[in-house]
C-alpha cells in the first residue's frame, strides 16, 4: 500500500480506501502511522486525513442521491399532507452539533483517561462525521415535514456517528469507550427528546430521534451487527478454514464476545498450529472483550497438545503457557500446573536412576501418581476436567511404558560385580582372582630347597598384588607348609617391641596344627621370641614340616627403627633366625628395594635371602581375570561358589587388549577398569562394551582411583625433580631422559619406558589422570 503521507488528492484511490478501512478496524495503527509521518504539524495531520475523505466523497454523494430517489415520493406525499412545517434546518443543525460535540467529548475523554490529552486525536473525528451526517441530509427537505421515518433516520445517523467516533477514538487511545458511549448516547437521546417536547406541536414525536440515537450508538460502538452477520462461522459448527473472515481476525474493536469463539479458535489452532499462538496473543492483548474466549481456547489447545506429547519432559514447557486468574477455572490452573510438574520430576527420577530395582520402583510410583492426578482433577471446572482427563490417560500410557522398560531392565541378566580394586582378595569364591603362576613357582622352588631356604624377599611396587599373593598362598603350597601372615600396617605389631613379639609368636603358633602349637606365655622380648622359634623349629623338624612366617609391609620396621621404637637388635635376631631355623622360612614383602631402606643395615640382614619379584599382569593373566575370574575359586569348599564366565567379545572389539594396555598390566588398575566397566554396563543396560562406554568408564576410573594415582605418582617421589618430570606428561606424550638421579627412581617404580631416545609413561591411564586431575 502507498504510505499515508504520499496519498494524493485524487490519486492512490485503492490505498486511500485501505487506510480508511485500517482506521475503522485498527485505529491505533492508523494513528501511529499518521503521527510518524506528520509529527510536527497538527494542520498537516488534518490535511492527510482530509485527503482520505475526498476519496470517500463520491460514495457519500452516491448514497445521498440514491436515498433521495428512493424516498422522493414518500417525501412529497408527506409534504402535501402536512398541515404545518417543521424547522428541519434546526433539527439538522442540532444533530450535527450533537455529533460533533460527541466526537470531541470522546476524544477528550480518551486523552484524559490515558493520562495524555490528545486534542489532535479528534481531528479525524470531525471528518468522519461527514458520511453518517449526510445520511440525515439525504432524507430531509428544507421545507419538508418530518415524518417518523425521517426522525428515525436522523436519530440513527447521529447515533452511528457517536458510536463510530467513540469506538475509533477508544481504539486509537488504547482504551475502550463502550460505557462512556452508552452514557453519552442515552444522554443525547434524552436531550433531543426534551428539546422536541420544548418545541411543542408536531415536533413532540421527535422523541423517536432520541430513541434511535441511543440504540444506534450502542450498536455501532460495540459493533453488535457482526453478531448476526458472522454467526454462521462459529455456530453450530466452527468453520476453521474461514476464520480469516471472522471479525475478530481483522477488527480489533469488536465490543461484544462472540458465541462459541473459543471453539472456533480451537478448531483454527488444530488446523494452523503455528499461527494460532500469535493470534491468541493478539486477542488477549488488543481485544479485551474476546480475552476470555482466547484464554479458554489457549487452555484447551495446551491440554490437547499435552495429550500428544512423547515424554514427560515436555510437560513443564507446555503447561507454562497456562494463564492464571481469580475466577472460574483460571484460579485452578496453578494447582494443576504444580501437580503436573511433580509428575515430570518423578519421570525424571525414573530416567536418571541407574539401579534396575530402584528404577522399577520409581516407575511404579510414577504410574500411581498419574492415576492420582487423573482422580484429583475430576473436581476441577471445565475445560480443565474434560481436556486434562484425556491428557492424563495419555500420560498414564507413557508411565506404563517406562514401567515396562524398567521392569525389563531389572529382569535382564546383569554382569556380576566380582572385580575389586582396593583391598587384598581374601575370598576367591566371590572375588575375581588370577593365580600368579610365575610368582608361585619361584616361591615353591625356594621353599623346597634341600638345604632349607635362607629367607625370601618378596618385592613389588604398590598395588601389584603382593598382599593378595600372601593371603592366598596357603592354597597353592604343599600341605606340609603352614603359613603365618602378619602385616606391619596392623597397629598391634608396632606399638612396642613387646607387642611385636607377642603378635608374631601368636600368628606363628596359630598357623600350625593344634598338636604342634606351643604352650605357655606369649613372647614379649626378643629373647623369649627366639626361644619360642627355636622350639618350633625343632618340633617342625621332627614332623618334617615347615612354617612360612610372612611379614607384609616390612619397610615399616625400618621406619620404626628410625623413630627409635625398635632397635637394630631386632635385625640381628632376624638374621640369626634366618640362618639357624631351617624349618622356619622368613618372608618379607614390601614395595621398597633394600637400597631404599636407610635406617638399618637391611642388606646385611638379607645377604643370603632370595628375592622373588611380583610384577605386572601378563596379557594371559589379564585375559584369564576378565574371562574366567572364578577359575581358581576353591569350589570344593563352597558348593554355592558361582561359575562366572565373561565372553571375550563382551568387553568389545579387542577390549581385553585395550584394558591391559590402558592399565599397563598394573593389577590394581586392571581390576579398577574392569570394575568400572561392569558398573557402567549394568547402569546403561548394554550387553557389550562399545567405544562410548569404554571412554565413560575410563573417565570414571581416574576419579575412583584418584587416591591410588596420587600415591603412585606423587607421594612416592623423593624429590621435587621427580614430580616435576612426571608432571611434564600433562602436556607431552614423551620427554627427553631426565638426570640419572631422577631416571633411576622412576624406572625402579616402573613408571617409565623408553621410546627411542625419549621416555614415556608406561601406563596410559596414569597419563589420563595427570591431564584431567593431576
Amino acid at each position: 500500500m502507498t504510505p499515508l503521507a504520499e496519498i494524493g488528492w485524487f490519486r492512490h484511490h485503492i490505498s486511500a480506501l485501505w487506510w480508511l478501512g485500517l482506521l475503522y478496524r485498527r485505529p491505533n495503527q492508523f494513528i501511529a502511522e499518521l503521527e510518524k509521518d506528520r509529527t510536527g504539524s497538527l494542520w498537516g495531520r488534518f490535511v492527510s486525513v482530509f485527503r482520505l475523505y475526498l476519496h470517500l466523497l463520491p460514495y457519500a454523494v452516491l448514497t445521498i442521491t440514491t436515498g433521495r430517489l428512493l424516498f422522493k415520493d414518500t417525501g412529497q406525499q408527506c409534504l402535501s399532507n402536512s398541515a404545518s412545517a417543521s424547522p428541519s434546518w434546526l433539527i439538522l443543525v442540532l444533530v450535527l452539533a450533537m455529533s460533533i460535540a460527541g466526537g470531541y467529548l470522546a476524544g477528550f475523554a480518551g486523552g484524559f483517561r490515558t493520562g495524555k490529552p490528545r486534542i489532535s486525536s479528534s481531528e479525524f473525528a470531525i471528518t468522519f462525521l461527514f458520511w453518517p451526517a449526510s445520511l440525515a441530509i439525504a432524507f430531509i427537505e428544507v421545507h419538508g415535514i418530518s415524518s417518523s421515518a425521517r426522525d428515525l433516520t436522523i436519530g440513527c445517523a447521529g447515533g452511528c456517528t457517536l458510536g463510530l467516533v467513540a469506538g475509533i477514538l477508544g481504539g486509537a487511545c488504547g482504551k475502550r469507550f463502550n460505557i462512556e458511549c452508552i452514557v453519552v448516547g442515552v444522554t443525547t437521546g434524552a436531550t433531543i427528546a426534551a428539546v422536541a417536547t420544548w418545541l411543542g406541536g408536531e415536533s413532540a414525536h421527535l422523541a423517536v430521534v432520541g430513541l434511535a440515537y441511543s440504540i444506534s450508538s450502542v450498536v455501532v460502538v460495540t459493533r453488535a451487527y457482526y453478531q448476526v452477520l458472522f454467526l454462521f462461522l462459529s455456530w453450530p459448527w466452527p468453520m476453521a478454514r474461514l476464520y480469516r473472515l471472522h471479525p475478530v481476525a481483522w477488527d480489533d474493536l469488536c465490543g461484544l464476545p462472540f458465541p462459541n469463539l473459543s471453539g472456533l479458535l480451537v478448531a483454527y489452532g488444530e488446523r494452523e498450529p503455528q499461527a494460532v499462538d500469535r493470534e491468541l496473543a493478539r486477542l488477549e492483548r488488543d481485544c479485551p472483550p474476546q480475552r476470555r474466549s482466547a484464554l479458554r481456547a489457549r487452555t484447551i489447545l495446551i491440554a490437547r497438545r499435552s495429550a500428544e506429547m512423547k515424554g514427560f519432559g515436555e510437560i513443564d514447557p507446555l503447561l507454562a503457557g497456562l494463564c492464571e486468574g481469580e475466577r472460574g477455572y483460571l484460579r485452578q490452573t496453578k494447582i494443576l500446573r504444580e501437580r503436573a510438574s511433580a509428575l515430570a520430576a518423578q519421570a525424571s527420577r525414573v530416567e536418571t536412576t541407574t539401579v534396575p530395582v530402584l528404577k522399577a520402583a520409581e516407575a511404579t510410583q510414577l504410574c500411581l501418581k498419574v492415576r492420582e492426578f487423573r482422580d484429583q482433577i475430576a473436581g476441577f471446572e471445565e475445560p480443565l476436567v474434560s481436556e486434562f482427563q484425556e491428557a492424563a490417560r495419555h500420560w498414564l500410557k507413557l508411565a506404563e511404558q517406562l514401567q515396562a522398560q524398567a521392569q525389563g531392565l531389572g529382569e535382564r541378566v546383569t554382569w556380576p560385580q566380582v572385580f575389586q580394586a582396593g583391598n587384598r582378595i581374601e575370598d576367591r569364591n566371590r572375588e575375581a582372582f588370577v593365580r600368579r603362576d610365575a610368582v608361585l613357582d619361584d616361591l615353591r622352588q625356594q621353599l623346597l630347597l634341600a638345604t632349607g631356604c635362607p629367607g625370601i624377599l618378596l618385592y613389588g611396587r604398590r598395588r601389584v598384588g603382593k598382599s593378595t599373593v600372601l593371603t592366598n598362598l596357603a592354597g597353592f603350597l604343599p600341605d606340609s607348609v603352614s603359613v603365618a601372615f602378619v602385616s606391619m600396617q596392623n597397629p598391634n605389631l608396632f606399638q612396642s617391641l613387646a607387642s611385636f613379639c607377642q603378635a608374631l609368636g601368636r600368628a606363628a603358633s596359630q598357623a600350625l596344627p593344634p598338636s604342634l602349637r606351643t604352650t605357655g606365655a606369649e613372647p614379649s622380648t626378643l629373647v623369649s621370641l627366639w626361644d619360642m622359634l627355636h622350639r618350633l623349629n625343632e618340633t617342625l623338624g621332627k614332623e618334617e614340616r615347615q612354617l612360612l612366617l610372612a611379614i607384609d609391609e616390612y619397610e615399616n620396621l625400618d621406619q620404626k627403627i628410625g623413630e627409635g621404637m625398635f632397635s637394630t637388635d631386632l635385625l640381628s635376631g632376624l638374621r640369626e633366625s634366618l640362618q639357624s631355623h631351617r624349618q622356619i622360612i622368613w618372608l618379607f614383602a614390601g614395595s621398597h628395594a633394600v637400597e631404599e631402606l636407610v635406617h638399618a643395615p637391611w642388606a646385611s640382614c638379607f645377604v643370603s635371602s632370595r628375592t622373588v619379584e611380583v610384577g605386572m599382569f601378563t596379557s594371559d593373566e589379564t585375559y584369564v581375570l576378565l574371562t574366567d575370574p572364578m577359575r581358581h575359586a576353591p569350589r570344593a569348599l563352597s558348593a554355592a561358589a558361582p561359575n562366572i564366565h565373561f565372553p571375550p567379545e563382551s568387553w568389545g572389539p579387542r577390549g581385553i587388549e585395550r584394558i591391559h594396555r590402558e592399565a599397563g598390566g598394573w593389577p590394581h588398575l586392571v581390576q579398577l577398569i574392569a570394575e568400572t566397566l561392569t558398573d557402567v554396563v549394568n547402569r546403561t543396560g548394554q550387553d557389550v562394551v562399545n567405544e562410548k562406554l569404554f571412554e565413560e568408564a575410563l573417565g570414571k576410573a581416574i576419579v575412583r582411583g584418584d587416591a591410588v594415582f596420587v600415591e603412585l605418582l606423587r607421594k612416592e617421589c623423593r624429590s621435587s625433580a621427580e614430580w616435576e618430570y612426571i608432571a611434564g606428561f600433562r602436556t607431552k606424550d614423551a620427554q627427553p631422559a631426565p638426570p640419572e638421579d631422577v631416571l633411576g627412581p622412576l624406572r625402579r617404580r616402573w613408571l617409565l619406558e623408553p621410546d627411542g631416545e625419549m621416555w614415556r609413561l608406561r601406563v596410559p591411564l596414569m597419563q589420563r589422570w595427570l591431564r584431567v586431575r593431576g
